[in-house]
């Protein structure tokens, strides 16, 4: 019921639709996912993907996850509806790809204070252990 300045009223159908679960759900992407490519997950990077959203909605009427090529992921409720996700990820380092062992211990006289042959041999035992790995030629102290 409408009333007007005049005191006068009217009835007018009430204009409202019923919120669904996607427009009541305040979603997280979850912890980003490292990929080698971002813009052509593999199915094992599009899972991590879906399994983050998951862990990081535990109470939201999620009914199925379809993560796309691209990391995006549509969302689709208990209810029917349906909401997209932007892409959570994060493209992998060499570093994430290729977890380096130490390789073989190389005998020294003052761990502190490396000579330069000493040096020479710590990066040969660290080029010999980890072979696929793409290092350059800079090592830390």
């Amino acid at each position: 019921m409408v009333t007007f300045t005049d005191g006068s009223t009217t009835k007018l159908p009430a204009n409202v639709i019923k919120k669904t679960d996607a427009d009541r759900a305040d979603l997280k992407p979850g912890n980003p996912v490292k990929v080698n490519d971002p813009a052509n997950l593999t199915a094992p990077e599009k899972g991590e993907v879906k399994e983050s959203i998951t862990k990081a909605n535990p109470t939201a009427p999620i009914q199925s996850i379809s993560v796309n090529h691209d990391g995006s992921a549509t969302v689709t409720f208990n209810d029917g509806s349906t909401t997209t996700m932007p892409a959570n990820v994060l493209k992998k380092t060499d570093a994430d790809k290729y977890p380096l062992t130490a390789g073989n211990p190389v005998k020294v006289n003052d761990p502190a204070n490396l000579t330069e042959a000493e040096k020479g041999a710590v990066k040969d035992a660290i080029k010999q252990a980890n072979p696929t790995a793409p290092i350059q030629e800079h090592y830390g102290q």
